[in-house]
């Protein structure tokens, strides 16, 4: 089983349902990995369907940036990593506006939310930081 720090993709046999290995894609050099304190949060994916996003987080931003990881969809359903864009604080909940132009991630009990513009190229821009409950993680849009 892979431990790294980026995204899996599987593919589904149509008949039986079920799931093989496809690719890894690693974000980290495992000789770059921090022994602990480092994990993934949500995954989701683009209205479009050409982009994913992954939260990557850290419990020291000195050895490991705390982020967003961002990966552009293949027709094949490939995965190619386009960069990580930097949150600062630890992001927790993830998920798009309703209309799928923004990014929105919480900040781990620093009671922030991020909203982060998508590009056209799959890019993150800062859009906005709202202050929120520190006790709310997760997101729901509707």
């Amino acid at each position: 089983m892979n431990k790294g720090l980026g995204a899996s993709v599987y593919k589904r046999d149509l008949n039986s349902g079920q799931l093989t290995l496809h690719q890894v894609v690693d974000v980290i050099p495992e000789n770059q990995r921090p022994e602990r304190g480092a994990s993934a949060s949500d995954c989701v994916i683009s209205h479009n369907g050409k982009f994913l996003f992954t939260g990557q987080r850290s419990g020291n931003e000195a050895t490991l940036p705390n982020g967003i990881n961002r990966y552009r969809v293949g027709d094949d359903g490939s995965l190619k990593h386009l960069g990580l864009t930097p949150t600062g604080e630890i992001p927790w909940g993830i998920a798009f506006s309703p209309d799928g132009n923004y990014l929105l991630a919480t900040a781990f009990k620093s009671a922030i939310l991020h909203a982060f513009r998508l590009t056209p190229e799959g890019d993150l821009e800062p859009a906005a930081t709202l202050p929120i409950d520190e006790r709310i993680s997760d997101l729901v849009t509707r």
